[in-house]
């Protein structure tokens, strides 16, 4: 058994905007607009902040519902070419709407497909993670030498009777530990917790972990505690999970670094 404590940082602390040309991170990137229709008239946005794991993330909630009309304007031709090809409205607005928040914090000409494990491919430098619920779409994002990340968006409300699947009989134990949570939100905020865990992972793993593999037990704080099962997790160290409850969500964020960065940052 691996147990992860995070490190103490002042959750959401003021948004600090993340420019950093030295390393071509530059995130002040803006809206294009193509034959006057403005992507600000199809979308809201709901929140631009750094969150505590030092990344930028943006969430675009879309007020458009016809693809026709906003997506031609914002993304690249291969990204059009791709996302068409998805099978159902869902999943091609699922990927339309990730691209178009990611393109809000990064500034790049290139396409923003996926890889053999379905995640971003960005260009040197950089790594992201996405998600998406419903007409809102999340994406993350930071400079490569600080790890890997992960984001997950969930409703606060929904099917508790997941519980059982997605966490173990200790976890199920201990719910209800937050004032302002109930036990049927921490299910969800703990599945949220979750699977933004496994998205920063999984670039150091490349394999699946089940959801009876890892723990996590939010804090009242906003913080959490991580407590990984499966046999290898002793190559990852340093990580950092987070929750906030945004409206009708919860917001999830994870920071994880391999054991080897981890003890070279130490010897600096």
């Amino acid at each position: 058994m691996t147990i992860m404590m995070i490190r103490s940082v002042d959750a959401w602390a003021p948004s600090k905007r993340l420019v950093c040309r030295s390393t071509s991170l530059y995130l002040e990137s803006s809206l294009r607009t193509v034959s006057g229709t403005s992507v600000d008239s199809t979308t809201n946005k709901l929140w631009d902040e750094e969150l505590p794991v030092g990344a930028r993330c943006v969430a675009l909630q879309l007020q458009e519902t016809n693809q026709q009309h906003w997506i031609p304007t914002v993304l690249h031709p291969l990204e059009l070419e791709y996302g068409r090809q998805l099978p159902s409205f869902k999943t091609r607005n699922s990927f339309f709407l990730g691209r178009l928040a990611l393109r809000q914090v990064l500034d790049t000409k290139e396409p923003i497909l996926k890889d053999a494990y379905g995640r971003p491919r960005l260009p040197a430098g950089y790594v992201a993670s996405i998600s998406h619920k419903g007409p809102v779409g999340v994406a993350l994002l930071q400079a490569s030498m600080m790890g890997s990340i992960g984001v997950d968006l969930e409703y606060s409300h929904g099917n508790p009777n997941v519980a059982r699947k997605v966490l173990t009989p200790h976890e199920q134990e201990s719910l209800g530990q937050i004032p302002t949570v109930t036990p049927e939100e921490e299910v969800l905020l703990r599945f949220s917790m979750k699977e933004s865990l496994y998205k920063a992972m999984h670039p150091y793993l490349c394999h699946y972990v089940g959801f009876q593999q890892v723990e996590v037990q939010p804090t009242a704080d906003g913080r959490g505690h991580v407590q990984l099962l499966f046999p290898n997790a002793t190559r990852l160290s340093d990580v950092q999970i987070y929750w906030q409850r945004m409206g009708p969500y919860f917001l999830s964020s994870c920071r994880v670094l391999p054991v080897s960065v981890t003890n070279e940052n130490r010897k600096e």
